[in-house]
């Protein structure tokens, strides 16, 4: 039972085993006899390499729901890590997404606050021009009133200095 799982991890290591360009290649120099001379260094320079190649696997996304938290993967399956670190590239884009969209809504309530706010004032400018013109007609009436009651004081002045002289 022994042999059979070091024969198994022999195998995955000497499939797995890295070039310095990052490709895998199988390895054939190793034979079955050979399998019991599996160390635990090997074992352990056999996960670094997988390890290494994932980005942090305890990397998580507050933002995400627990549901799409990226999943770490099976470390000796490249397509597991390569999917590994698509998601933790999306999970990632969807941070600065809906960073991007917090703040676009900062600047969209700003913007409504200041629209309220423009509007008081056009609302306030409209007030105070319908407030000037009632003023300017009620001053143009009342100059009009004064000018009509002066000529009426004169005229009164005039016909009550003409009837002191008749008399």
């Amino acid at each position: 039972m022994k042999s059979g799982f070091l024969l198994s991890l022999r195998s995955q290591y000497a499939k797995r085993v890295r070039h310095s360009s990052h490709q895998y290649r199988p390895v054939d120099t190793i034979t079955p006899a050979a399998s019991h001379h599996i160390t635990l260094t090997s074992l352990c320079c056999f996960l670094y390499f997988y390890v290494n190649d994932v980005e942090d696997l305890s990397q998580t996304f507050p933002d995400l729901e627990h549901r799409l938290q990226p999943v770490p993967p099976c470390v000796s399956m490249r397509e597991s890590v390569q999917v590994y670190k698509e998601h933790c590239r999306m999970a990632r884009e969807f941070h600065q997404v809906k960073h991007e969209i917090a703040v676009l809504e900062d600047q969209k309530r700003k913007l409504l606050a200041e629209l309220v706010e423009d509007e008081k004032v056009a609302m306030e400018i409209a007030r105070l021009e319908d407030e000037f013109r009632r003023l300017t007609d009620e001053n143009r009436t009342l100059v009009t009133v004064h000018s009509e009651r002066s000529q009426q004081l004169e005229t009164l002045y005039l016909t009550n200095r003409t009837r002191q002289d008749s008399s």
